[in-house]
């Protein structure tokens, strides 16, 4: 019988439970099932007790019973339904220093939990509130991690080609394996509310926010915020915070604009941000088309962003 718990949310295992009886007569454990337990630690505590309400609506009975705890392995197994890049939210292939996003069930702590930096190492969490996510069988570091979706970036280290396996962890449990192919870049650029498509997160020359409202003049400089263009130069440390030295894609990169090239004056990690944030100085062409939702188009060697983010010109 599957078991769900307020305090834990998603699947978390199944319980033989014992037949009922009603008027000396034994019966099958039958129809919904409540469980339920006054600690959400209580889960991870052998002493525990799970109280399981037993309803058979067709006989209005019900029965409760204390059954045994789960074991860990049953409580926290994780499962993934899907790897997509962060910024674009489409699946596909993955490259070293790319912010990803895993989606899938059992993953983290209900509540979600976002990483910190640790100001001695400079590097951000590899295991974040119990959540570890493995790039072939190695610790990458975490982003942000809850029950259905973990942010993570893929290990700079991790090959730019053949495939590579990826696992999640929750309290050392380990999810089945899936092997995803590697690309030398996969770049993809942020949008505003998230979904890789509409408003891209950009700002204009001046510093304001870059929308309908402020829109980008022609021929001005653009900054644009994208993961991942593959190695850079210098290469930075995965999970570290990107200090003053600028670190540039070592492809070349190119930038269209509602169609019209832009020229790309910087193009690497972004400087103050967690390394896996990539950062694109660009000058519009004077004849770039004007209006509130110009498709942004990077390419990084030999692979495009999907044409979906957009910035608004005038």
């Amino acid at each position: 019988m599957q078991i769900y718990s307020d305090n834990y949310l998603g699947y978390s295992g199944a319980i033989p439970l014992p037949p009922y009886t009603v008027g000396g007569k034994s019966f099958p454990a039958h129809r919904q099932f409540v469980f339920w337990n006054k600690d959400e630690r209580a889960l991870y505590d052998e002493r525990a007790l799970y109280i399981v309400t037993q309803a058979d609506s067709a006989a209005n009975l019900f029965v409760s019973t204390a059954v045994a705890p789960l074991s860990p392995s049953a409580a926290l197994q994780p499962s993934i339904t899907s790897v997509v890049n962060a910024a674009t939210q489409q699946p596909g292939r993955i490259t070293p220093g790319e912010i990803i996003t895993i989606y899938g069930t059992g993953l983290g702590p209900a509540s979600g939990a976002s990483f910190t930096v640790d100001p001695v190492a400079n590097l951000v969490n590899f295991n974040l509130s119990g959540t570890q996510v493995y790039f072939a069988g190695q610790p990458g570091p975490v982003l942000y991690a809850s029950a259905t979706q973990v942010n993570a970036v893929v290990l700079d280290t991790l090959g730019s080609s053949g495939q590579a396996e990826l696992q999640v962890a929750i309290q050392g449990i380990l999810s089945s394996g899936g092997n995803l192919p590697a690309a030398t870049a996969v770049p993809g650029i942020f949008t505003i509310d998230g979904s890789g498509a509409g408003r891209a997160v950009a700002l204009n020359q001046d510093g304001t926010i870059c929308d309908a409202r402020h829109p980008a003049a022609t021929g001005s400089c653009v900054t644009i915020y994208f993961t991942e263009g593959g190695s850079r130069t210098p290469g930075g440390t995965t999970g570290s915070v990107t200090g003053s030295v600028l670190e540039r894609l070592s492809q070349i990169a190119s930038v269209t604009v509602g169609g019209q090239p832009a020229t790309v004056t910087f193009a690497g990690a972004a400087p103050y941000f967690v390394d896996g944030v990539g950062q694109l100085n660009i000058q519009l062409a004077p004849n770039t088309p004007t209006g509130p939702a110009q498709p942004v188009i990077l390419t990084v060697g030999i692979n495009s962003s999907p044409g979906t983010a957009t910035i608004a010109v005038r």
